[in-house]
């Protein structure tokens, strides 16, 4: 309930922000003049009304420098349907990859928004010219409308100064999905020739202290020996040359309502998440694992189902309950690469589908009654030609993708029977 009443507040305040905006074009002094009461209105509270721009539009307005890497992409998107559906499968230009070169700006952890020095605008290519159906919020944007952003008063923090770094740090990073899909695989693309060597890598400070992402930041940067910086949620920090590298994949952050519009999915670039594979499977243990993995869940989760009730009734097949949180990264890699059939109910633990063998066989539950449902997982296994599905719940407690929910064991061995004959 606190959440909820967290972003309609959050809406409202946008709203009115966007609308007096909107009215202070007509250039009437009334509306210029209750435009500038709200955004003082705001500063009271330490928030900040600023207009979003691209990277490129910023490179143009302060002569920067930003060089392309990537180019001519097509991203990858497949919706989750259920064993009895059919999967589409949708294509997107993905935008060009460029390393720019950022001078005198506020950044802060947990966000991709970045401030100029002067504070006349939020810098994020993912929030410019965003639709209603989604919002974008992160530790320091509380939220985005039309181009216009509410920044969270963080912004008002003396900022740390740092003379320059590359901004591997970005929304969601306690998220394993995130960091793994989103953040840390930009350091692949760190290029020696592009980026001198003496510029240390800005990394969430949340990536340092979990020990699976700490790995994977290691692996990933494949021994290129740079400085690595913390970067913490909450402080600022003042970077007199930021380096800023573009994600690989294009994911949504938060939907208000599902859609099938092109631009409004997640897609991911299978080609360089090819390469993510290729790179961490060379480092994947030796440790012998089951062949049949029930995945559970170390501590309690906000989405909880009859766990117990199902295990028991497949573990005859000889399933085996692993709990992904408490393998190592180089283990986590492992398990599903190994592993001939994986069964679970959704979380992070799958965002591992990527190390999957081809033909490995997963059935994903999930609460969210929705025909049309995410790409994210679905699209990781075909990458990989792994057979996944998922399995919406047989009941649930409410609309909502964090729901408990209830799957009848009946028919789940009957579909495991029909499916792969177990």
């Amino acid at each position: 309930m606190r959440k909820k009443i967290k972003i309609v507040f959050g809406d409202l305040l946008i709203n009115i922000a966007y609308w007096l905006a909107k009215k202070k074009r007509s250039k009437l002094f009334i509306w210029n003049l209750l435009f500038c009461f709200y955004k003082l209105l705001l500063s009271l509270f330490g928030m900040k009304i600023l207009p979003v721009i691209t990277i490129a539009d910023y490179i143009d307005r302060t002569r920067g420098i930003q060089t392309t890497i990537k180019q001519g992409r097509k991203g990858l998107s497949i919706c989750s349907t259920e064993p009895s559906e059919n999967s589409p499968i949708r294509e997107m230009d993905l935008h060009n990859i460029n390393i720019s070169v950022l001078n005198s700006v506020l950044i802060t952890g947990c966000s991709d928004s970045i401030i100029d020095v002067s504070q006349k605008w939020i810098i994020n290519d993912f929030c410019y010219n965003k639709s209603n159906n989604i919002y974008c919020s992160d530790s320091l944007l509380c939220r985005e409308k039309d181009n216009w952003g509410l920044v969270r008063k963080v912004v008002n923090n003396p900022p740390i100064p740092i003379e320059s770094g590359i901004m591997i740090c970005g929304k969601f990073p306690h998220n394993y999905y995130h960091s793994l899909y989103e953040n840390l695989n930009r350091c692949l693309l760190i290029d020696d020739n592009l980026i001198p060597e003496h510029v240390p890598i800005l990394v969430d400070k949340v990536v340092l202290a979990t020990p699976s992402l700490k790995r994977a930041l290691y692996l990933l940067v494949q021994g290129v020996k740079r400085q690595i910086i913390p970067i913490e949620s909450g402080k600022m920090y003042l970077c007199k040359s930021l380096y800023y590298i573009d994600h690989l994949n294009y994911i949504i952050p938060h939907h208000r309502k599902m859609s099938t519009l092109p631009n409004e999915r997640s897609y991911y670039d299978p080609i360089l998440l090819r390469l993510q594979r290729e790179v961490l499977l060379t480092y994947k243990s030796d440790i012998k694992l089951p062949l049949r993995v029930f995945l559970t869940r170390a501590n309690s989760a906000s989405r909880l189902y009859n766990e117990e009730e199902i295990f028991n009734a497949i573990k005859e097949l000889g399933f085996v309950k692993v709990a992904p949180e408490k393998l190592t990264f180089e283990e986590q890699i492992a398990l599903f690469n190994n592993a001939d059939y994986i069964i679970g109910g959704s979380g992070a633990a799958f965002s591992n589908v990527i190390f999957c063998k081809p033909q490995c066989k997963i059935i994903c539950f999930r609460p969210l009654q929705s025909e049309e449902g995410t790409p994210l997982f679905k699209t990781l296994a075909y990458i990989t030609n792994a057979d996944f599905w998922h399995y919406r719940a047989d009941s649930i407690r409410n609309k909502s993708v964090h729901s408990n929910y209830y799957i009848s064991p009946v028919r789940l061995k009957t579909l495991l029977n029909k499916l792969w004959n177990l």
